[in-house]
């Protein structure tokens, strides 16, 4: 039980880590040469507050995943949390770049 919870600790932590750097780069950007690593978005100006909408399903799949990494510390089926959190991860990395292209072209259109 403890090495099913010590692997979903470490994809729990991946998925934190990969949610910080996407919040990052929708709220306030991050630096040119890291941003090719962590999303193929091309939006480099600072969305703030609204690109938060862009990383939304990210940081559910985060908060997701930590909460049932702690709950398989006692309840090892909880570690299927962890797996469908990760999913739910990839598809809001993929996502993010639409999302976030739409988001802030309406926050374009609203200064106008």
């Amino acid at each position: 039980m403890t090495e099913i919870s010590s692997a979903m600790g470490f994809i729990a932590a991946v998925e934190v880590a990969a949610a910080v750097l996407i919040v990052m780069h929708t709220t306030v950007g991050l630096p040119a040469r890291l941003r090719p690593w962590v999303t193929k978005c091309t939006i480099v100006t600072r969305t703030g507050a609204v690109g938060l909408a862009a990383s939304a399903i990210v940081v559910a799949a985060a908060v997701l995943g930590a909460v049932s990494w702690w709950c398989s510390t006692t309840d090892p089926t909880w570690a299927w949390g962890v797996l469908g959190s990760l999913l739910l991860l990839l598809v809001g990395a993929a996502a993010e770049s639409s999302i976030h292209q739409a988001v802030a072209g309406r926050r374009r259109l609203a200064r106008r």
